[in-house]
């Protein structure tokens, strides 16, 4: 069974996924407004959710994925600064 079947079988899982992957845009978007997107890495955000490093890897491909991700929800916040 891999992961994606897994999380399918197991409801409770993929919520806790869903809510940890909001976690992590909610962190990172804070992070980018208060410091820059240049300043924004993905070791950062996991010190900062106090979660393992390579967490972050696992629900967003690459540190561009994050930020692209955070584009899409925010775009509207993004439009009014």
């Amino acid at each position: 069974m891999n992961s994606t079947e897994r999380t399918h079988a197991f409801p409770a899982r993929r919520q806790q996924a869903d809510d940890t992957r909001a976690r992590l845009l909610q962190l990172a978007w804070d992070m980018v407004r208060a410091e820059g997107p240049g300043a924004f890495t993905m070791r950062r955000l996991a010190q900062a959710a106090h979660v393992a490093s390579g967490l972050p890897h696992a629900h967003f491909a690459s540190r561009e994925h994050l930020l692209d991700q955070l584009r899409i929800r925010f775009w509207d916040e993004l439009d009014q600064t």
